[in-house]
C-alpha cells in the first residue's frame, strides 16, 4: 500500500516497477512497486494533478494540472 499524499489520489501511471499517483493535494509521487516507498515527490502545480503518463523510453514524467503540464526528468 503507498500512502503520503495529503488529499486524494486522482489519477495513476505505472510500470513493473515504479506506481505514479497524481493528487488533489498537486503532486506526483513516484514509488517503488518492488518496496512499497516513496521515491520522489514531484511538486509545483497550481492546482490538481489530473493525468500523469511515464515514458519509459526517455525517462520522463509529464504531469498535467488544469492548463499547465510538466515534465520531469527522473533520470539518475
Amino acid at each position: 500500500m503507498a500512502e503520503g499524499h495529503s488529499k486524494p489520489v486522482l489519477r495513476v501511471d505505472a510500470t513493473d516497477d515504479l506506481l505514479f499517483s497524481g493528487s488533489k493535494d498537486r503532486s506526483c509521487k513516484m514509488w517503488n512497486l518492488v518496496t512499497g516507498q516513496e521515491i520522489a515527490s514531484l511538486k509545483g502545480h497550481p492546482n490538481n494533478v489530473v493525468s500523469i503518463k511515464y515514458c519509459s523510453h526517455s525517462g520522463l514524467v509529464f504531469t498535467v494540472s488544469t492548463s499547465y503540464i510538466k515534465v520531469w526528468d527522473i533520470r539518475d
